[in-house]
Protein backbone atom coordinates (compact mmCIF):
# COMPACT_ATOMS: atom_id res chain seq x y z
CA UNK A 1 0.00 0.00 0.00
CA UNK A 2 0.76 3.58 -0.37
CA UNK A 3 1.39 5.79 2.92
CA UNK A 4 -1.67 2.91 3.85
CA UNK A 5 -4.04 3.79 1.39
CA UNK A 6 -5.66 0.91 0.15
CA UNK A 7 -4.96 -0.80 -3.29
CA UNK A 8 -8.42 -1.51 -3.99
CA UNK A 9 -11.25 -0.87 -4.82
CA UNK A 10 -9.91 -1.16 -8.34
CA UNK A 11 -11.81 -0.14 -11.51
CA UNK A 12 -10.78 -1.77 -14.97
CA UNK A 13 -12.21 -0.78 -18.09
CA UNK A 14 -11.51 -1.46 -21.70
CA UNK A 15 -12.06 0.49 -25.26
CA UNK A 16 -15.39 -2.23 -25.93
CA UNK A 17 -17.29 -0.67 -22.87
CA UNK A 18 -16.54 -3.52 -20.57
CA UNK A 19 -16.25 -2.41 -17.11
CA UNK A 20 -15.70 -3.49 -13.28
CA UNK A 21 -14.99 -2.34 -9.70
CA UNK A 22 -13.09 -5.05 -7.65
CA UNK A 23 -11.93 -5.38 -4.19
CA UNK A 24 -9.28 -7.43 -3.12
CA UNK A 25 -7.50 -8.60 -0.15
CA UNK A 26 -4.12 -7.57 -1.10
CA UNK A 27 -2.16 -5.57 -3.85
CA UNK A 28 -1.00 -8.88 -5.07
CA UNK A 29 -4.47 -10.58 -6.02
CA UNK A 30 -5.43 -6.68 -7.55
CA UNK A 31 -2.73 -7.16 -10.05
CA UNK A 32 -3.32 -10.97 -10.11
CA UNK A 33 -6.72 -10.36 -11.39
CA UNK A 34 -6.10 -7.23 -13.70
CA UNK A 35 -3.70 -8.85 -15.42
CA UNK A 36 -6.29 -12.36 -16.01
CA UNK A 37 -9.17 -9.23 -16.78
CA UNK A 38 -6.84 -7.35 -19.07
CA UNK A 39 -6.24 -10.71 -21.33
CA UNK A 40 -9.63 -11.23 -21.35
CA UNK A 41 -10.07 -8.05 -22.33
CA UNK A 42 -8.22 -8.59 -25.32
CA UNK A 43 -4.95 -7.25 -23.86
CA UNK A 44 -5.59 -3.82 -23.67
CA UNK A 45 -7.36 -1.86 -20.31
CA UNK A 46 -7.17 1.00 -18.42
CA UNK A 47 -6.60 0.31 -14.40
CA UNK A 48 -7.34 2.60 -11.66
CA UNK A 49 -5.54 2.03 -8.77
CA UNK A 50 -5.17 3.60 -4.93
CA UNK A 51 -8.42 5.57 -4.51
CA UNK A 52 -7.65 8.60 -2.14
CA UNK A 53 -8.87 11.99 -0.66
CA UNK A 54 -7.33 14.90 -1.31
CA UNK A 55 -5.57 14.86 2.28
CA UNK A 56 -4.28 11.19 1.08
CA UNK A 57 -2.78 12.77 -2.06
CA UNK A 58 -1.60 15.71 -0.16
CA UNK A 59 0.41 13.73 2.40
CA UNK A 60 1.55 10.85 -0.24
CA UNK A 61 1.72 12.07 -3.30
CA UNK A 62 4.73 13.92 -5.71
CA UNK A 63 4.32 17.33 -5.36
CA UNK A 64 4.31 18.69 -8.91
CA UNK A 65 4.38 15.64 -10.82
CA UNK A 66 1.36 15.88 -13.73
CA UNK A 67 3.39 19.45 -14.71
CA UNK A 68 6.81 17.15 -15.43
CA UNK A 69 4.79 14.33 -17.18
CA UNK A 70 3.55 17.30 -19.17
CA UNK A 71 6.92 18.91 -19.92
CA UNK A 72 8.51 15.11 -20.45
CA UNK A 73 5.82 14.75 -23.07
CA UNK A 74 6.26 17.82 -24.84
CA UNK A 75 9.92 17.71 -24.88
CA UNK A 76 10.37 13.99 -26.51
CA UNK A 77 6.87 15.20 -28.79
CA UNK A 78 8.97 18.34 -29.87
CA UNK A 79 11.93 15.98 -31.25
CA UNK A 80 10.07 14.81 -34.51
CA UNK A 81 10.88 11.57 -34.28
CA UNK A 82 14.42 12.37 -33.82
CA UNK A 83 16.07 10.33 -31.27
CA UNK A 84 18.98 12.08 -30.57
CA UNK A 85 17.33 15.29 -30.02
CA UNK A 86 14.14 13.53 -27.74
CA UNK A 87 17.20 11.92 -25.75
CA UNK A 88 19.09 15.42 -25.03
CA UNK A 89 15.18 17.00 -24.04
CA UNK A 90 14.69 14.30 -21.99
CA UNK A 91 17.59 14.74 -20.60
CA UNK A 92 16.97 18.60 -19.79
CA UNK A 93 13.33 18.36 -18.94
CA UNK A 94 14.29 16.21 -16.01
CA UNK A 95 17.83 17.36 -14.96
CA UNK A 96 19.02 13.91 -16.44
CA UNK A 97 22.73 12.68 -17.09
CA UNK A 98 23.60 10.56 -19.57
CA UNK A 99 25.77 7.38 -18.60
Amino acid sequence: HLGGVSTTPMAITDEKGNAGVIETISAKWAERLARVQTGEMGGSATVSLYPANGKQIKQNGISGIVTQCQQVGRSIRLAHNDPETALKNLLDATDGHFI
